[in-house]
């Protein structure tokens, strides 16, 4: 293929894909899209949160139709409002009974001292 007759995915199929190429966003585009940070966006994959997504292999993308709908989701009527991602205090407690009643980054903290006052004694 000659350089000049290059073109992205996303053009030169356009006639055989018809748009759907254009429904698709990377995770630039779409932390663009939703003003985050693309760090924002791994740390939701990794959690469960934010949009829905589809992996193409190692690929990323985000379906317009999606990201819509989630940000639809996220309008809330007072800051008091928990909106429907809230974690219930059930769940809380769930996640401190695993973490040995701390957040699991103090947890490990507090087991790495513990060994060290151990072997002072």
């Amino acid at each position: 293929m000659s350089r000049s007759s290059w073109r992205p995915f996303f053009v030169h199929d356009k006639e055989e894909r018809g748009d759907y190429a254009v429904r698709l966003k990377n995770v630039s585009e779409t932390a663009d899209y939703l003003r985050l940070h693309r760090a924002t966006l791994a740390r939701w994959r990794v959690e469960g949160r934010g949009p829905r997504y589809r992996k193409h292999g190692q690929r990323i993308f985000y379906r317009v139709a999606d990201l819509d709908a989630w940000s639809d989701a996220q309008e809330r009527d007072s800051t008091s409002d928990p909106g429907p991602e809230s974690v219930s205090a059930e769940s809380r407690r769930g996640l401190r009974e695993v973490a040995g009643g701390k957040s699991a980054r103090s947890h490990g903290r507090r087991q790495a001292t513990a060994g060290r006052q151990g072997g002072a004694s």
